[in-house]
């Protein structure tokens, strides 16, 4: 199974970037950069967002590792997600993702906002 850590080491080295290159760009030390690598921890998820930026990839291939670019969804595929400020919540599983993430990682349903808003 790849891991978040094998998408990680395979798109930096696309990049041509060192692990303290990317580290940098990402605030933290290039020790955190190879446990990732080596699967001994995840990215923090505060900055999930920021490493797939950095990475040049969507947050729904670093966390899934799917490409989903097509914008054939059918309907029932299309599920609503509480608007939670930073996350948000997948009404089908009720899995917390971070806003901008366009598939559940859990359920797998395409997510969508809703102007409904919960404390969690």
């Amino acid at each position: 199974m790849i891991t978040i850590g094998d998408r990680i080491k395979k798109r930096r080295k696309e990049l041509n970037l060192t692990q303290l290159q990317l580290a940098e760009k990402l605030n933290v030390t290039d020790r955190a950069v190879s446990k990732w690598e080596q699967n001994d921890g995840n990215p923090d998820f505060s900055i999930l967002s920021t490493l797939a930026e950095a990475l040049d990839v969507s947050l729904d291939y670093l966390i899934t590792g799917k490409n989903y670019k097509s914008s054939n969804v059918e309907a029932e595929d299309m599920y609503e997600a509480e608007d939670l400020g930073a996350i948000v919540k997948c009404k089908q599983c009720g899995e917390r993702l971070p806003k901008g993430v366009q598939y559940c990682p859990v359920c797998g349903k395409k997510v969508s906002l809703c102007d409904k808003k919960e404390n969690i």
